[in-house]
């Protein structure tokens, strides 16, 4: 899997959630993403 990731984030992605999801990382992998965003960003997604 650590090869595949990092093809992944190679491509542009910013992160994997493996098969099968838990539910824990999930919500881990989903608040490290939304740290990322710019403050402009938050707005551009609720349009």
């Amino acid at each position: 899997m650590d090869s595949q990731r990092a093809t992944y984030v190679a491509a542009g992605m910013n992160g994997v959630a493996a098969k099968p999801i838990s539910p824990v990382a999930l919500v881990a992998e989903i608040i490290r993403c939304a740290g990322e965003l710019e403050p402009d960003g938050a707005e551009a997604l609720a349009s």
